[in-house]
């Protein structure tokens, strides 16, 4: 008679995925190929200001700033030097993100408006926030 430790061995050299799957499916069982490392951390090429960077220099996001079109997707309208400059001053002030911006950081400014405007009775308000997210959102390399 089999020792049932032998047989047990034997079922899982048999039927566990390799070191080389992992299952990040919900469904176990069910094993993929594991993402290269270099696939997980690396940006697409040309998304956004940022580029294939992870942040961006204050320096540098204001020469972005300053080259954009300042063209808001969808509305037909764009954003002055200016105003894209105070928004470096204002609304990505070195205070609260420091000396480098992130993606990340962009996108919190951008939950921040939609809060503002999901709050606010004001139409003007709401329509100026609306503008502002969907500039943001092109900035950050959001495909809409």
């Amino acid at each position: 008679m089999p020792n049932i430790h032998q047989s047990f061995v034997k079922f899982l050299m048999n039927h566990a995925p390799s070191a080389k799957t992992t299952s990040t499916n919900r469904y176990p069982g069910t094993p993929q190929e594991r993402v290269p490392e270099g696939e997980i951390t690396q940006r697409e090429t040309g998304q956004g200001i940022f580029g294939n960077r992870s942040c961006l220099t204050r320096p540098r996001l204001k020469v972005a700033l300053k080259k954009d079109k300042g063209k808001v997707p969808g509305m037909g309208v764009a954003y002055t030097q200016k105003e894209r400059l105070e928004f470096e001053e204002k609304d990505f002030s070195k205070e609260k993100y420091g000396t480098h911006l992130t993606p990340y950081e962009i996108h919190k400014e951008i939950k921040k408006l939609k809060k503002t405007s999901m709050y606010s009775s004001d139409l003007g308000v709401k329509a100026r926030a609306r503008k502002k997210v969907k500039y943001f959102g092109q900035l950050r390399g959001d495909e809409k």
